[in-house]
């Protein structure tokens, strides 16, 4: 019965230390094509995850026809600004088409990104519509075209893996480690390095990594190391972020189980 009693002892003590010598973020966070991190916990700060999609696609919208965005204000907002330049563009005249716009400007708009830009019709179909927050799925836009990840605390949502894309991500925890001031804590960086994440791809899988591995981006070695683990604790996280997330979400699975596109 000691035996067992010291074998439990040492087992606890083990698992202490092991805490003790990684630490990862706590947060939730974009990390954006460059690694730069953005905080995007709605709760806490100004901004969430769809928010920032929203701005970008908005921002990119406006100055596709001249008009230049001025705070956070809504696509709506702009609905005059948007018929007056579109009319002035196309050089519309007929009092009928005038009123076609402005009936119905985001399709205007949708139809002026095709004409004058080449857009794809989806594509434009899909920043229209996510400048003006009627996207279903305003998270999923920006990892699928900009390769954003998505960042829930040790938990990350990217499109897929490869050097680029680790270097990318390490680039963001190391932002958001500095922006949780995590490094004024410990003395020895090897407790961040070897903190393990756990990194779900549109492809369906998910991988376990540590923050020194990602840095390396070296695919071809990480993929000997990159088993599909999915514990207690991976599960718990998941499940919590899937609880607070809107029921078409977690329709699609998004953040873990992510789905083939």
């Amino acid at each position: 019965m000691t035996a067992k009693f010291d074998k439990y002892i040492q087992f606890l003590l083990e698992s202490m230390d092991d805490e003790q010598t990684t630490v990862g973020i706590d947060g939730e966070y974009w990390f954006d094509e460059r690694g730069h991190s953005m905080y995007a916990d709605g709760d806490a700060g100004d901004m969430n995850h769809e928010m920032y999609v929203i701005e970008r696609c908005k921002n990119e919208v406006l100055s596709n026809i001249g008009i230049d965005t001025d705070g956070d204000y809504p696509m709506g907002s702009y609905e005059d600004e948007i018929v007056e330049t579109l009319v002035e563009e196309l050089g519309i005249t007929e009092d009928a088409d005038i009123d076609k716009i402005k009936n119905d400007p985001a399709n205007a708009l949708i139809d002026y990104c095709i004409l004058q830009f080449k857009y794809d019709p989806q594509k434009a179909s899909d920043l229209v519509m996510t400048a003006y927050g009627s996207h279903a799925d305003a998270r999923e836009y920006a990892i699928k075209n900009w390769g954003w990840s998505r960042v829930h605390g040790d938990s990350i949502e990217t499109l897929k893996l490869d050097a680029k894309t680790l270097k990318n991500i390490a680039s963001g925890i190391n932002d958001a480690i500095s922006q949780e001031s995590l490094y004024d804590r410990y003395d020895d960086s090897s407790v961040f390095d070897n903190h393990e994440y756990t990194i779900s791809t549109y492809t369906g899988k998910r991988y376990t990594i540590t923050l020194g591995n990602m840095e390396a981006g070296n695919v071809s070695d990480l993929e000997l190391d990159l088993a599909i683990k999915k514990t207690a604790a991976t599960q718990q996280v998941r499940d919590m972020d899937m609880k607070e997330t809107p029921d078409y979400y977690k329709q699609r699975g998004v953040l873990g189980d992510s789905v083939q596109h």
